[in-house]
């Protein structure tokens, strides 16, 4: 039987039968008369068994799967375009099908759906009931978001764990050019109504395989144009260069028709990388940050997005001309990676950071991280200290923290950390977002104030089984180091005494 972890337990696949097991101390279940509504559940494997283990300290599922069901792994790999559609569709409606079930909980991710394409059917492994069986990121996140952390991993190269990890934003860099738009038009997408919407508008199309050909607009480079003449003007000198002088970023004038594909690629290509309230970048202990050429698809992105929204007389990126200038150009050195010259240029802006749009915002926040310039980042937005300390750790350079100046309580409890200010890192716990390695932390403050207990049961509150094993272990050396060293002092005094008889038995032999 092959096992893989699961849900605080475990998945067993023999054959057709799936079984899921987990510790009863991970669960509230007292009987499995309480949760027999959960056998029968339309869109699920019918369970055949449900027990507590004769000791009682395990919990037992038995699913039958019918022929014909595959993994969402195999499925990805070797399903057609219509057949991944049709699973899309599938699941946004079983998605919106669960929203009726108060009780129920379930997991939504690569290994709980199973697909049986030729039957165009979805189906989901385990199930519980809501307060007594585990499920901790369905009741965590908004269904919407779970669904299409699925549906992105089904339409792009991105491995699973990487999007759960980093966020949807993750697929979009592992996305071919043909499905961008879709990809994109998904991540952005606030219910699953307007998924499925959209997925009836690609069926209604005689080659789903084609992009959607868009009527004619204005392109990105007049709308910079207009919403400052200047502009137009630099483009016109870019094949002058100055002696010299450093050459800003310009837009180059192209041909017609390959002004026409650029308007395609653009049209396929507008995206908004929305934070979420925990970070930019993963907020987790396997840390993948943004490389550096994601980084600034990211950033062209948001500059295409900046100026090709709404009617650009109606455009306002700042509250002077002045000011627009300065960001205008500052972003298009964010889009080249000048990370450097972006963040002088947002340096000299007088309109206040939050009176910026988002996405403007966003792209200053990115350019002073990859500039180095951490103060400035935190400064124009504190809640982006997370994202900060999360680029560092990655870095492997956190002491740089010793150097910013910030009352955010993250700030301190990192702080506090480097500086062996232990105290104040278990004061601080309950005040900032503890991921796996900022638990290790505090469970390490506890350790070094000779607070075991206290430590333990903190790993127990967070169910964290790795810190509780770090914890017995480094309380049974020290107690096998005390014990030893008890005994060694015990033998050096004995020799020490036996010498002292010794020596005073010589002494009195030689008075006599």
């Amino acid at each position: 039987m092959k096992k893989i972890s699961f849900n605080e337990g475990t998945l067993g696949f023999d054959n057709n039968i799936v079984t899921y097991e987990v510790p009863l101390e991970r669960t509230n279940i007292n009987s499995i008369e309480e949760i027999q509504f959960i056998r029968d559940i339309p869109f699920m494997f019918p369970v055949t068994n449900l027990e507590l283990t004769q000791n009682k300290t395990f919990f037992l599922m038995e699913f039958e799967v019918e022929d014909g069901f595959r993994t969402l792994g195999y499925f990805k790999s070797n399903s057609t375009e219509e057949e991944k559609y049709d699973f899309i569709e599938k699941l946004c409606e079983i998605g919106n099908e669960l929203k009726n079930y108060e009780k129920l909980v379930t997991v939504l991710d690569d290994k709980n759906i199973l697909v049986n394409p030729e039957k165009r059917e979805v189906k989901f492994l385990y199930r519980g009931v809501k307060s007594l069986m585990p499920s901790a990121s369905y009741n965590e996140e908004d269904i919407e978001t779970q669904v299409k952390r699925v549906v992105l991993f089904i339409l792009t190269s991105a491995k699973y764990d990487e999007i759960r990890v980093n966020g949807l934003e993750a697929a979009l860099s592992k996305c071919s050019q043909e499905r961008y738009k879709l990809v994109s038009k998904i991540a952005q997408a606030k219910t699953l109504s307007n998924i499925l919407m959209l997925f009836e508008g690609l069926k209604n199309e005689k080659d789903e395989r084609e992009p959607r050909v868009e009527k004619p607009t204005k392109s990105i480079f007049s709308k910079i144009s207009v919403i400052k003449k200047d502009i137009e003007e630099k483009v016109t000198k870019a094949d002058k260069p100055k002696k010299e002088k450093k050459v800003k970023p310009i837009i180059e004038k192209r041909p017609p028709k390959e002004k026409k594909k650029i308007k395609e690629r653009i049209s396929a290509s507008q995206a908004t990388f929305e934070e979420d309230n925990k970070s930019f970048f993963a907020d987790k202990s396997k840390l993948k940050v943004i490389t550096g050429t994601m980084v600034g698809l990211v950033l062209i992105i948001i500059v295409i997005t900046l100026f090709s929204k709404g009617d650009p007389a109606n455009t306002t990126l700042a509250n002077s001309e002045k000011d627009e200038d300065i960001l205008i150009e500052g972003l298009q050195y964010a889009a080249i990676q000048n990370y450097e010259d972006a963040s002088q240029n947002f340096g000299k802006m007088k309109t206040s950071f939050n009176e910026l749009s988002e996405d403007a915002q966003r792209a200053i926040l990115f350019s002073y991280l990859m500039a180095g310039k951490y103060q400035e980042a935190i400064d124009a937005e504190p809640k982006f200290s997370y994202s900060v300390i999360n680029y560092l750790v990655s870095k492997e350079n956190l002491d740089v923290i010793k150097n910013i100046d910030s009352d955010e309580p993250v700030i301190k409890f990192e702080k506090a950390s480097i500086n062996k200010d232990f105290n104040t890192v278990i004061k601080l716990k309950d005040d900032v977002k503890l991921d796996g390695r900022r638990e290790s932390l505090v469970v390490d403050a506890y350790i070094e104030l000779n607070k075991f207990d206290e430590a333990m049961e903190f790993a127990e509150s967070k169910g964290n089984k790795d810190l509780m094993t770090k914890i017995e272990n480094i309380k049974s050396a020290k107690v096998k180091k005390e014990q030893e060293e008890k005994k060694a002092k015990e033998k050096n005094e004995k020799t020490d005494t036996k010498d002292k008889k010794e020596t005073k038995e010589d002494v009195d032999v030689n008075k006599a």
